[in-house]
């Protein structure tokens, strides 16, 4: 299979690229920076552009001669989006409707759309399939507008849209830009041996999904031929900021972590739901979490003190 990964040069596209490539994908990636040296040399194709301007897509779509599926993972993170909500229009609403577009104007075969739980706006503890969505933030919003319209391609045009509702993911690489990137950065900087200064309480919850279990709920999503509900929610785990931390202490000697809570990510983070109902996910795309808290914080620092390259453009 032939994959288009819009914005394939961020966080969850390098683990995606990798993870398809391990198993014989032709990868393509459409971004306006460029992948890491690590997928260079393992011959992905990489295209210059901005999926928020169709022309560029279908420049993609002539230049590599078509593919058979798209993997949207373009978007400004929440806490960035909230700094600019006007100029997260483009790549959180315009994207995904090019995308939508291109699949519906040529032979593209599926589209898988990341979704987040920051869809379900706050106020709730635990959410299904079937929970109203009531987003307080633009990222949020910008989601449900993608389930939405990707839904209307799927039904009116018959797009195989699917989409994966994503906890916060962590892993090395992950960087700043999102109210949830304390979580991946309080394991990631301990483990290279600098400081780190959380801004959320010590007591906030978070419900995060380890990369590597992203990465097979996304590959899932691409592989199976029915996914009769289309929208997944992908459940991990939700930890306290101070039991991430104490795991940390088990794989790094002496972490300098500090908590310091900021309001403004607190009140975002603490808006989300802290658990997922999966079941669909389980019985139509036979997904389930590998990583617990205690293997991921180990893989992650093992990760972060070996490949360090995975980070690095150019």
């Amino acid at each position: 299979m032939r994959v288009l990964l819009v914005g394939g040069s961020g966080f969850i596209g390098r683990y995606l690229a990798l993870g398809l490539l391990d198993k014989s994908y032709e990868v393509s990636i459409l971004d306006p920076y460029p992948p890491p040296r690590r997928l260079v040399d393992k011959k992905i194709t990489y295209f210059k552009g901005d999926a928020s301007l169709l022309p560029h897509l279908l420049t993609c779509w002539k230049s590599l001669g078509g593919f058979d599926a798209i993997v949207n993972l373009g978007a400004v993170l929440s806490s960035k989006a909230e700094e600019d909500p006007y100029g997260s229009i483009a790549p959180n609403f315009q994207t995904t409707i090019n995308v939508l577009e291109l699949s519906r104007l040529t032979d593209v075969k599926r589209v898988v759309f990341t979704s987040s739980i920051a869809s379900f706006g706050g106020g709730l503890k635990r959410v299904d399939e079937n929970t109203p969505q009531r987003p307080d933030t633009i990222y949020g919003i910008s989601k449900v507008f993608g389930e939405l319209l990707g839904l209307y391609y799927s039904k009116k045009y018959g797009v195989d849209f699917r989409a994966a509702r994503l906890p916060a993911v962590i892993g090395y690489g992950r960087g700043p830009g999102g109210a949830s990137a304390y979580a991946s950065m309080m394991v990631e900087k301990p483990a290279l041996g600098e400081s780190y200064t959380v801004p959320v309480r010590r007591e906030t919850r978070l419900q995060i999904l380890y990369v590597k279990d992203a990465v097979g709920a996304l590959t899932r999503l691409l592989e199976v031929e029915d996914a009769p509900s289309r929208i997944y929610n992908i459940p991990g785990i939700s930890p306290t900021a101070f039991e991430i931390a104490e795991e940390v202490r088990k794989y790094v000697a002496e972490p300098r972590i500090v908590f310091s809570p900021d309001p403004e990510t607190v009140r975002i983070v603490e808006s989300w739901p802290l658990e997922m109902d999966g079941n669909r996910t389980f019985s139509e795309l036979g997904w389930r979490m590998k990583y617990s808290l205690e293997n991921a914080v180990g893989d992650f620092v093992k990760t972060a003190q070996t490949m360090k390259d995975l980070a690095t453009t150019g």
